[in-house]
Order: structure tokens, then sequence, then C-alpha cells
């Protein structure tokens, strides 16, 4: 369906992945000065819950952001990071990034963050991509992306290129894959299948282990998939529903943190399920925030949001859609009820996993709470927001640095490495 093609720009979200592999940034650990904020337990239908008052990110220490970036990862003219969402860095200091749509491509940008090679362009052949999803690092700087149109997996060498090329198992979950790191038994955590066959409602999304080497998957728990509506679409004189995301829906992720799952599927409010790597629940993290409703102001602004990038369509984009039609469904489809308790979970270091704040549509800023499998909540951090999108800012956290996706006043994207410290004095 063309005119389809900029509303599932949001299936790309799942792309924003926190993929556990080498820990380049500093050995200190900015915990180690923090006193978390504990959270009262019960256990309940034999669960652990730890919960927090709503008060409780006003109480938590708060971390300072360093107010310039310690890298710029900028693709120039030549490497357009307009459609990226995914950096992961390796333990040398380089980055590899990928690109989804507008010509795949798998890049590798060095330490000062300028461009150094391509190590994947687009295609069908052995080490070549579609579809491709966040690069994920192995020991040795190896690096593993899963490619759901061409449905294989692919290992490439950040110097020597590809390496080989297999197969990806259980091909036919791949729909969405979110790598989300790596428990301490080696195998690789992520989420499939995020919408189910019909994309309508609600479906389950699967929760997936599997070993690096692409020879075994698993499905060990669900969590609630993308929130999808039908909506009416027009060709013509022709009428049909088809399904389309839900505007402000939330978004389900996982993320690994040792040997604990965290699933963020934002059912029954602020909760983090805790499962052991066979999927057995572990425990509940709950805090205590009260709803909040997408205002008709948070509305608009979206709506703008979404007709500007109309506008913005290049000639072969253009070609592929009808404007009057995507400027319609720009303005009519649904929105959720209220804002998403939290925007998405990554993986941390140091035993810590960090939880997204959904910011309010036009916010200025972002924050993010760094949190323990144990219930604590570690600190908070919060930083400028440079962009419109729902998904600009933070991508992905190492030990004293995070990774943010920005707009320039001229409309350029690029990533910022910015150290943090902590805690406030």
């Amino acid at each position: 369906m063309p005119v389809t093609s900029i509303a599932s720009r949001g299936i790309l979200l799942l792309a924003l992945a926190a993929c556990a592999g080498g820990e380049p940034s500093g050995s200190r650990s900015v915990a180690a000065g923090t006193t978390p904020i504990l959270p009262d337990t019960q256990t309940v239908d034999g669960v652990l819950v730890m919960r927090h008052g709503a008060d409780a990110f006003a109480r938590a220490p708060q971390w300072v952001l360093d107010s310039v970036p310690e890298v710029v990862i900028d693709g120039g003219e030549e490497f357009d990071l307009t459609h990226v969402y995914m950096v992961a860095p390796l333990t040398d200091g380089r980055f590899v990034v990928g690109r989804r749509s507008n010509g795949a491509l798998m890049m590798l940008f060095g330490a000062d963050g300028t461009p150094e090679r391509v190590l994947a362009r687009q295609g069908q052949g052995p080490g070549e991509v579609m579809a491709p999803r966040e690069p994920i690092t192995l020991p040795g700087d190896t690096v593993l992306v899963v490619d759901e149109n061409n449905r294989s997996m692919s290992w490439y060498d950040p110097n020597a290129g590809l390496l080989r090329t297999a197969p990806a198992p259980a091909a036919g979950r791949l729909s969405c894959f979110g790598g989300s790191g790596r428990l301490s038994s080696g195998r690789q955590v992520g989420l499939a299948a995020c919408t189910g066959p019909t994309g309508q409602g609600t479906a389950d999304a699967a929760v997936v282990t599997f070993t690096p080497d692409g020879g075994e998957l698993d499905t060990v728990a669900t969590a609630a998939g993308i929130r999808m509506v039908m909506v009416e679409m027009r060709q013509g004189s022709a009428r049909f529903e088809t399904p389309h995301l839900l505007r402000l829906g939330q978004v389900s992720s996982v993320a690994a943190v040792d040997s604990t799952i965290v699933v963020a599927d934002g059912i029954g409010g602020y909760v983090l399920r805790l499962l052991a790597p066979d999927g057995a629940p572990r425990g509940r993290i709950d805090v205590q925030l009260p709803p909040r409703p997408v205002t008709d102001a948070m509305r608009e602004v979206v709506i703008a949001e979404e007709l500007q990038v109309i506008d913005e369509q290049s000639e072969s984009e253009r070609r592929a859609i009808v404007i009057e039609e995507a400027r319609r469904l720009a303005r009519e489809v649904p929105f959720a009820d209220t804002l998403p308790p939290y925007l998405r979970v990554f993986a941390g270091a140091d035993g810590m996993f960090w939880v997204v704040d959904q910011e309010p549509p036009g916010s200025t800023t972002w924050s993010a709470t760094a949190l323990r499998p144990d219930g604590g909540i570690v600190a908070r951090l919060t930083g400028p927001r440079r962009g419109e999108g729902r998904w600009d800012g933070p991508i992905r956290f190492e030990r004293d640095r995070v990774i943010v996706r920005e707009v320039d006043g001229d409309g350029v994207v690029r990533f910022g490495v910015y150290r943090f410290t902590g805690p406030r004095t």
C-alpha cells in the first residue's frame, strides 16, 4: 500500500536498540557515588513487586550531562543520516551505523565521528542488506546484522568486511526484530513479530533469546506488540481498511541485564517485568505515576510534524505515494487516549538498565532513569531534545556516556556522544 509507506516509518522505531557489546566508554562506574532510591516490596501471586511512589523520580539522584558532545557522528553529503536510527559503538571507539530505508546501508565511522567505509550495500546477495536491523556487536567487535527482508544473518569484521552470511532461524518471526542486549550466558535477547498476522489491535510480540552464531532461537515469553488501529484507505473510488500505527501508542521493548530480561510494554502503567533467561517471572517494578491524557495541543504538534515530512518527500518518494491521501491520513489517523508511561528500555552497564521517558510532543528536553533489577532507582538523567520527532533523543547508553539522535537547525541529522557524571552536588 503506497500511502502507508510514510506511516510505516514508525516500524523503524523498534530498531532503536541498545545491543550489549564491547564497552568503549570509561572504566569508572558513575554509580559508585550514588545512593539509589529503594522500593517498597511485597509478594503478589508469587511475584515480587517492587513499588515506588509518584515522587520517586523527583527524589532520585540527578546525574549531569555534558553540554557539548564528546564526538559528533556526521555523515556529510556522502552518508546522509536522515533515515538512520541505529548506532553501535565498538571497543576501539569506532561506530557501526545502519540505515534501513532510502537505500539500505551499513557504515563504519571512525572514533572521531567521520565516515570510514561501507560494510554492506543494498542488495540480496551475500552480505548485502535490504531491511537491516540494528547492528549487534559481539565479543571481538564482530558485527552481527539481522535482515528481515533477506531473511538472513550476516557477520562482519569492521576491518576485513563480510565474514559469512547464513539463513536466519525462524525467519518468519523477524518482523520488527530488535536485538536488546546480551545475557551473562552469552545469549542475545530480542523482540520479534511485533504486530501478529493481521496487524489489528495489540497482538503479542515474542521475547526471544538466541545464540550469536545464529543456530538457535527460542521464544521465552510474550509482550504486547505495537498498538494498531484499522484505518480507511482511499484510492480513487476504492475504499478499504488497512492496519495503521496508533499514534502516540506504546511501543514495546526489552533489554538484557546480566541474567535478567526486562520487558517494557506499558501494560499496567509504568511497569517493568523482570524475567529469568527461560522466561520465568522474577519480579515487577512499578512506579505509580498518574496517566497523562493526550491533549489537542499534542495532537496538533504530531500532525504538523507529519505534514512537514510529507511536504519534504523526495521526488522518488512522491512518486510512491498519493500526496493528498497521505495528508488526509496525517490529519485523521487516531491517537492513543493517554501518553505511554515510557518510550523504551535500553540495556546499560554495571548491572543497570535505562528507561527513557515518553515526553509530550513538542518537549524541548528528554529524561531517562537508570534502574537495577532489585528495583533500585539509581539516577535520573536529563538533556536537551534537539529534534521534533518522537525518536529524537537517546538511542544507546554506555557506562558513562549516551548516544543521542539530534537534528540541527538546518534539518541535518547527527548523533552526539555525550558523557555524563554524577551525582550532582
